[in-house]
């Protein structure tokens, strides 16, 4: 099984926001979705990180088709989903969105 990671949370967010295309509660719902996801991350064999498509995907392919180890390993990657959990417990950015909801 492969997990694919957003570099962090405040990227990802950004990735919500430039796409334009849901409004702010449903942006919201995405990145506590993601959260969710992340918590059961280490269930996962192998880790990509998504920082650019094109790369991505070609080592998704590579881990998937051509049987290629991952550039991150499992220890990392598990500390990435970490860092990233980290993230929604305090960045200041998070802690202020999440009071917009509460």
């Amino acid at each position: 099984s492969i997990f694919l990671l957003p570099p962090s949370l405040k990227e990802l967010w950004h990735r919500l926001e430039r796409r334009g295309s849901d409004d702010l509660a449903t942006r919201w719902r995405r990145i506590n979705n993601a959260r969710a996801e992340l918590q059961r991350g280490h269930l996962f064999h192998h880790f990509v990180v998504n920082e650019e498509l094109a790369s991505a995907y070609a080592e998704l392919v590579a881990i998937a088709v051509q049987k290629t180890p991952p550039k991150l390993d499992r220890k990392r990657g598990i500390n990435l989903i970490n860092q990233i959990l980290n993230e929604f417990e305090h960045a200041p950015w998070y802690k202020e969105l999440l009071s917009k909801f509460r």
